[in-house]
């Protein structure tokens, strides 16, 4: 049994309990999923198909949670039980992989869409605070290897998921930097070029008027200068 004090994500929208017989390993165990890194998959469907019992079922497969366009949640299996979406492991390239199933060690998110759409705001916002709520949970340090595409363990049959419209960038410095609003890359350099010049037109005004900067003036203006790491 793992030590996680929540399995259900509080902030989902759906909370869609699948069958026994989409999930455990091995046959008949639960409650044995220790969590060291976030699988993110593109659904290459619709929501309302990922929040269908009938789907996984036929499939055999699952995952733990559901993201739509909109940015509703669903939740389908509890992060201390292994969902069956990352099973397969064909030319990996990710590191921390094990000779155990990586279903064992591993948390799913499966997005709604396909390879290549850019993925809504909304979408992005919602799978960001899931994902961090995920880390916080298990005691995962965000990082460009425990927070994954699913290619990472299958090269090969799903070297496309979750594509080249799956914001990593964004999602990374999220959750490794900033807590509330969410921005994109292209956002949050326009946002610093706007500090800086801000900044720069209240050290000239100062410099003309032969006053001084307050300190708090001084520290706002080395904050955007150019010397931040970006």
């Amino acid at each position: 049994m793992t030590d996680l004090q929540e399995t259900w994500y509080p902030a989902a929208d759906l909370n869609i309990p699948l069958p026994p017989e989409c999930y455990g390993y091995p046959a008949g165990t639960r409650d044995q999923n220790q969590p060291i890194a976030v699988v993110h998959h593109i659904a290459e469907g619709y929501f309302s198909t990922l929040t269908d019992p009938g789907f996984w079922l036929s499939r055999g497969s699952s995952v733990h949670f559901a993201v739509a366009k909109d940015g509703r949640v669903a939740q389908l299996v509890a992060i201390d039980n292994a969902a069956w979406g990352n099973g397969r492991v064909q030319h990996p390239t990710w590191p921390l992989l094990t000779p155990t199933n990586p279903n064992l060690y591993t948390v799913s998110i499966e997005h709604e869409g396909f390879t290549g759409d850019p993925w809504p705001i909304a979408q992005v916002d919602a799978s960001i605070e899931l994902t961090r709520w995920v880390c916080d949970v298990a005691g995962i340090d965000p990082s460009a290897n425990t927070i994954i595409g699913h290619y990472r363990i299958d090269g090969v049959s799903r070297a496309n998921c979750p594509g080249t419209g799956w914001p990593i960038d964004t999602i990374l410095y999220q959750l490794q930097h900033a807590q509330g609003a969410i921005f994109t890359p292209a956002e949050l350099a326009t946002i610093r070029r706007t500090a800086r010049h801000q900044a720069r037109l209240i050290l000239q005004e100062h410099r003309r008027n032969g006053t001084h900067l307050t300190t708090t003036q001084h520290v706002a203006y080395d904050a955007t200068d150019g010397r931040d790491a970006g």
